[in-house]
């Protein structure tokens, strides 16, 4: 449950910032989801196929979004990091694997 929370609120964050700011001119819209292993980490990936946003400095103290984005992160013991390449906005998340 300490890792499902946090998961949650972070997808339904990417997905309301897709619906809310990728989608607002358009009738349709995809979000891709890709979840892998690798080295012991889970490697997730979430695009859309918005206008994207340009990421300045200035984004990461001004938007609410990419500080709750990054908070779930954290609270994940993750690093994230995201891209704006040919005109899909592409987050990518690496979560340590825990085995039970």
């Amino acid at each position: 449950m300490t890792k499902a929370m946090p998961f949650s609120l972070l997808l339904n964050e990417l997905i309301t910032n897709s619906y809310k700011y990728a989608f607002l001119k358009k009738d349709s819209g995809n979000i891709w989801i890709n979840i892998s292993e690798k080295n012991n980490d889970y490697i997730f990936e979430y695009k859309d196929d918005g206008p994207g946003f340009e990421y300045t400095a200035g984004a990461e103290t001004t938007s609410l979004g990419i500080n709750l984005i990054e908070g779930f992160c954290i609270q994940l013991n993750g690093t994230f990091d995201y891209q704006f390449i040919n005109h899909e906005m592409i987050f990518k998340f690496v979560f340590p694997a825990q085995k039970v």
